[in-house]
């Protein structure tokens, strides 16, 4: 059932006719208006009752998409048990079906975020109690395996804390161009945003260094983003641009914007998005509270139809 091959998917396709080419302000200014109608007439009915996850009815699929078309990001909430297998069938009905399996993940290619003091993870924030600052999925990987969706599942809720936020990269796009296109501009270099190599104890490679932009456009015509606002393990272009871009970024997501959506997922709810950026707050654990949260990543966007 699970497919873990790549899926080569993403390319600088900037057609005369996207929104995304810079060059059409008409059929941008004819996007921002639509997608932000949406969003904001979306965004506080964000979530779905989902009676059985693995097997979803008809209505609330198309509840799913429509959020998903318009906010790239849809919350769940079923009072049923659900299993990991439950969550994956719950993906391939929206044509999730390629996982991104990483060392760190289990058997299935689904990851099990909890704390952890294995030699392993616990030099991984996800697997420690601490905050995860605003990134989106997969930003390290190279552009042949780029995490266009994932699912964030609450199977055990932390004593207090772990509170996510999430904010649509479509609009933080259009707050960027709106601000300045050359900011953009800057963005989609395919230098822009670098991931320097990785080796281990014995000095042998495990990762190669990866250079991407942040911004791109897939085949289809979809907007993408790569980012995170780590200072360690990554590299930015050395210009004038790149460094307003970043500080305008950074100051729209510190800000009190009517975009951000905050969400504090509770056992049985979680969310399905388009590999959206997001961030986790600290959290703390009892005895008898211990956040458990199941993440699936894949290749594929969640499919219209």
């Amino acid at each position: 059932m699970f497919n873990l091959k790549r899926d080569s998917d993403c390319t600088q396709n900037l057609q005369s006719e996207s929104p995304f080419n810079l060059s059409n302000s008409a059929e941008y200014l004819r996007y921002k208006d639509q997608k932000i109608n949406q969003f904001l007439k979306l965004k506080d009915s964000l979530m779905v009752q989902v009676h059985d996850l693995a097997n979803p009815t008809d209505s609330e699929k198309s509840e799913i998409r429509t959020r998903c078309r318009h906010t790239n990001m849809a919350l769940y909430s079923t009072d049923k048990s659900v299993s990991r297998e439950d969550i994956a069938k719950f993906a391939s009905h929206f044509g999730l079906l390629t996982l991104d399996a990483n060392p760190l993940s289990d058997d299935d290619g689904i990851s099990s975020l909890q704390v952890s003091d294995s030699v392993q993870t616990r030099e991984f924030i996800p697997y420690t109690n601490k905050a995860i600052q605003w990134h989106t999925d997969g930003y390290y990987n190279d552009m042949d395996h780029m995490v266009r969706s994932i699912i964030l599942h609450c199977a055990r809720q932390a004593e207090s804390g772990g509170e996510n936020e999430f904010f649509d990269h479509e609009i933080l796009y259009i707050l960027l161009r709106d601000r300045n296109p050359e900011l953009i501009r800057a963005l989609m270099d395919t230098d822009a945003m670098s991931i320097p190599p990785v080796f281990d104890k014995a000095d042998q490679e495990l990762r190669p260094e990866r250079n991407g932009p942040v911004f791109s456009v897939s085949k289809h015509g979809c907007l993408h983003m790569r980012y995170t606002a780590r200072t360690k393990s990554i590299a930015w272009k050395k210009s004038d641009m790149i460094h307003e871009a970043l500080e305008t970024l950074t100051a729209i997501l510190k800000s009190d914007s009517e975009f951000k959506i905050r969400a504090q997922l509770f056992p049985g709810q979680g969310i399905i998005c388009n590999n959206v950026l997001h961030n986790r707050n600290s959290f703390i654990d009892s005895e008898t509270a211990q956040r458990l949260v199941y993440r699936a990543r894949y290749f594929e966007r969640i499919s219209d139809t």
